[in-house]
């Protein structure tokens, strides 16, 4: 399947940065990391790119998508880890689930009391 979302990605057209930030999990200091390490120019355009550079890049994703850095992974382990805090039943995840900062004060703190005594 990852195969499959890279060849799509690959036949886009336009520069690859601009492609490479609908990967979730990459920001643009990462982009431009990893595409000076794969030798490209980050304002390329994808069809102009030599395969063996593409190759690389393809690689270097495919590495991190196995260290769950980024895509669908990244989502499932961020997903888990607050289902996990969420079933401690601690503070912090007491404020999370009525929707209040973990830090930091409310409107009114009327609504706050109301909530806290109704749980």
């Amino acid at each position: 399947m990852w195969e499959i979302k890279l060849k799509k990605f690959y036949s886009r057209k336009g520069v690859i940065s601009e492609n490479l930030k609908s990967i979730k999990g990459l920001n643009d200091k990462q982009i431009s990391n990893l595409l000076i390490s794969c030798g490209i120019s980050k304002y390329s355009h994808i069809k102009d790119i030599k395969p063996r550079h593409l190759r690389k890049l393809y690689d270097q994703l495919s590495v991190l998508r196995r260290d769950n850095l980024i895509d669908d992974n990244l989502v499932e382990n961020f997903k888990k880890h607050w289902s996990d805090i969420l079933e401690l039943g601690n503070w912090r995840s007491r404020r999370h689930n009525n929707r209040y900062p973990l830090k930091g004060r409310t409107k009114c703190n009327g609504k706050s009391k109301k909530r806290w005594h109704s749980i």
